[in-house]
Order: structure tokens, then C-alpha cells, then sequence
């Protein structure tokens, strides 16, 4: 590959090899059927521009041809738990049986622990190519865990980052408290989800009818995990 001055502002790359989903109607290609590959100018931190070539354009980044994909989406993480694997093993196999030995590996979890992992597998994510990530935060109680805001601290540069209020349905029982986590959700910030954790084990109907009624104008995200063929959930 080829760079450009590193003292001035990046604005393209050329010879790029892009999946041919990505490429518009009617793009030429090789002899031998591969698309050509293509130039990708920039402008304001988008795409102004895109043309096929063959060979390297100067000024741009020469990638030579290697494969260049769109920023990736990780849509289900768990930044409060990430990294845990050496210090926390569940006994047998399965969700409930991960979640008992998660609940005993928290006596670990204080804010410079959950931000010294956290930022690690954030920085992880970046480093390859992950540039929207969602992660859901374990609520215990009606007050926001340290993590909510541990996480919220994190240094996002380059990547998008949504925090997913991960609380048990039984929490959503009482109307004033379900109110209340709804309200601390809302006045987060933006990027900030409520979701609730249903499962066989934890279905109550009166929850699920209070949070219906409870929340907030905004995007709500259930969680829905079923463990057998009578487990209630909203439908998607």
C-alpha cells in the first residue's frame, strides 16, 4: 500500500476492492469478469465520490486492492461484563447458569474495574473496524448501576456507542418505580435505550402491563428470551 503525507487531511482512497453489493448498476469489470476496482473521494466525512480505475490515483491512499467494507455494527454487546472469562466460569452450561456466576463475579465490580474493561473492549472493537456499537448494561435495582455511568465515560472516538437499560421484568412491578427507571433512562442522554429482560423464568403480566403504560415518549427495546414454546414476549 501506498500513504499519502500523513500532514495533510486524508481525502480518498484509491484502488479499493468492494464487495459487489456496494457497487452501483452498471459497473465495469476485468477481462475476466471481477469489477474493477474503485476510487473513493472524500468531502466532509462522507463519500463524495466513487469511480472505477485500475490504476493508483495520486494523493490517494493506494490500498492495491484489498477488500474494503462499510464500518461494522455490533448490535448486541455487554461492555459491563466483557473480559470476566478468567475470574468468573460458569458451573455447567446455559443462560441461567452464566447469569448466577456473572451475579458472583460483580463483588469485583467496581468503577475502576468495569472502566478498565470496558475501555479495553471498546478500544478492541474500534481497532477492528466496529464503528456503531450497542451495549446492554445489567440494571440490579431501580438506581442505575455504577456501570451505566462508567460506560457513559468511555472514550468513543471514531465509534458510536448506545447504552441499553438491561432491567428485569419484576422491576417494572410497581408503577412509581417503573416510572422512575424510565425517567432516569430518559434523562441519559441521547443514545440511551430502555430494555427490558424477559424470560420464562421472570414473566409477570402486571409488569409487563405497567411498562406498557409507563415509559416515556422514545425507542424502547425488549429483550426477549425464550427457554419454551408458553413463554410470553411482545412481538417484534
Amino acid at each position: 500500500m501506498t500513504f499519502p503525507s500523513s500532514c495533510a487531511p486524508l481525502t480518498g482512497i484509491s484502488r479499493a476492492r468492494l464487495p459487489a453489493w456496494a457497487l452501483p448498476d452498471g459497473w465495469p469489470t476485468q477481462a475476466n469478469g471481477e469489477p474493477l476496482l474503485a476510487d473513493l473521494a472524500f468531502r466532509d466525512g462522507r463519500i463524495a465520490a466513487l469511480t472505477p480505475t485500475d490504476q493508483p490515483t495520486p494523493g490517494l491512499w493506494d490500498l492495491a486492492g484489498a477488500l474494503t467494507l462499510p464500518g461494522l455494527v455490533e448490535p448486541h454487546a455487554h461492555l459491563d461484563k466483557t473480559f470476566t472469562i478468567e475470574r468468573c466460569r460458569p458451573a455447567q452450561a446455559g443462560l441461567l447458569p452464566a447469569i448466577h456466576a456473572m451475579h458472583e463475579d460483580r463483588r469485583h465490580w467496581s468503577r475502576a474495574d468495569i472502566q478498565r474493561r470496558a475501555s479495553t473492549a471498546l478500544a478492541r472493537a474500534a481497532a477492528n473496524g466496529v464503528t456503531h456499537l450497542r451495549s446492554h448494561v445489567d440494571w440490579f435495582t431501580a438506581d442505575a448501576p455504577d456501570a451505566w455511568q462508567e460506560i457513559a465515560r468511555l472514550d468513543t472516538v471514531g465509534l458510536t456507542l448506545e447504552r441499553v437499560a438491561l432491567v428485569p421484568l419484576p422491576l417494572f412491578r410497581e408503577l412509581a418505580q417503573a416510572e422512575a427507571i424510565a425517567r432516569t433512562v430518559a434523562n441519559s442522554g441521547e443514545r440511551c435505550l430502555l430494555g427490558g429482560f424477559i424470560h420464562s423464568s421472570n414473566w409477570d403480566a402486571t409488569a409487563m402491563e405497567i411498562c406498557c403504560t409507563a415509559r416515556p415518549a422514545g425507542i424502547w427495546i425488549w429483550i426477549c428470551i425464550l427457554m419454551r414454546s408458553s413463554a410470553k414476549c411482545l412481538r417484534g
